[in-house]
């Protein structure tokens, strides 16, 4: 009923949102990684060990953190079409794309 059947839902998923090129104004700018094997899990437990909220896959490679998300907007979900480099079933965002993830609260 809150979902849509176009896309996989994975816990924590929050979206896609766009981001920019220029580095001084990236969406999720408090941190970042390149992996030649990014997941989901990979990036997320990047984003968690360095204490940031959100999670935001790009271009099936890149993560990036930060504890704020979507200065630029949302993006259609189907624009965050690559395939994550560690595991094809997984989608890693798009070009200038953000497949946002949240980290999980323990109470």
């Amino acid at each position: 009923k809150y979902f849509s059947t176009s896309a996989p839902v994975t816990p924590g998923y929050l979206g896609c949102y766009n981001d920019v090129d220029a580095a001084s104004d990236k969406d999720l700018n408090l941190a970042n990684t390149n992996q030649p094997a990014m997941t989901i899990e990979s990036c997320i437990t990047y984003c968690l060990q360095n204490d940031y909220l959100y999670a935001g896959l790009q271009a099936g490679r890149n993560c990036y953190c930060g504890n704020s998300y979507g200065k630029h907007g949302k993006a259609l979900d189907s624009d965050c079409n690559s395939k994550c480099a560690g595991s094809i079933t997984e989608t890693c965002g798009g070009t200038l794309k953000n497949s946002i993830y949240s980290r999980k609260h323990v109470s």
